[in-house]
């Protein structure tokens, strides 16, 4: 089964090209992780930078394209640039890493 017949919640979607992935962040964490889903609608995301000009936004997006193999150019916010609660459009992502994460996180 691929990732995109995977995706079924709401915490991780595929559209057309890319994957759409709700997260709630929760900055200055002890470290840079993956928490707990919350009710199949988002997972947090543990990140060590502080809310305060940008630098948790931008921590998320490295972390993120880390996660599933791609660019940085290719993780952007779409909804939530103020806000706990983003959803961010991730475009080019690796197919065996978003498997991956789908196993590890969503399907349990």
């Amino acid at each position: 089964m691929s990732a995109m017949e995977m995706t079924g919640n709401e915490v991780l979607k595929f559209r057309q090209n890319h994957f759409i992935l709700k997260v709630k962040v929760l900055p200055k964490s002890g470290l840079n992780q993956w928490g707990e889903v919350l009710g199949n609608e988002r997972i947090q995301l543990r990140i060590t930078a502080p809310p305060v000009d940008g630098a948790a936004n931008k921590a998320c997006v490295r972390f993120i394209s880390k996660e599933f193999g791609t660019a940085r150019s290719n993780v952007r916010i779409a909804q939530g640039e103020k806000s706990k609660l983003k959803t961010f459009l991730i475009e080019a992502a690796n197919e065996e890493k978003v498997e991956n994460f789908i196993r590890k996180y969503i399907v349990k």
